[in-house]
């Protein structure tokens, strides 16, 4: 029996629920657990529980970078060391 690796977790921070579907959608379907939050303190409390494997940002929102992507922000220490894609 093959072993199975454990399924890479990615959290997909966007306001627009439209834009995130698509992409939530389709990287359900070639196996990733796809997390899709709107809310920037929502996100900066899943990132503290549990860090995510991959981070995709919409770079428009502001509070959880910092000032639009300017720098450590609110993303916090959790962020810092996650692979994340502005």
């Amino acid at each position: 029996m093959l072993a199975t690796s454990p399924t890479k977790q990615i959290l997909i921070v966007d306001r627009d629920v439209a834009a995130v579907e698509p992409l939530r959608l389709r990287l359900t379907e070639v196996g990733f657990s796809v997390r899709a939050i709107t809310n920037v303190s929502a996100a900066q409390s899943v990132l503290a529980e549990r860090p995510p494997d991959l981070v995709i940002i919409d770079w428009n929102i502001t509070g959880f970078l910092g000032a639009r992507g300017g720098g450590k922000g609110g993303g916090g220490p959790a962020l810092w060391s996650t692979r994340a894609y502005i």
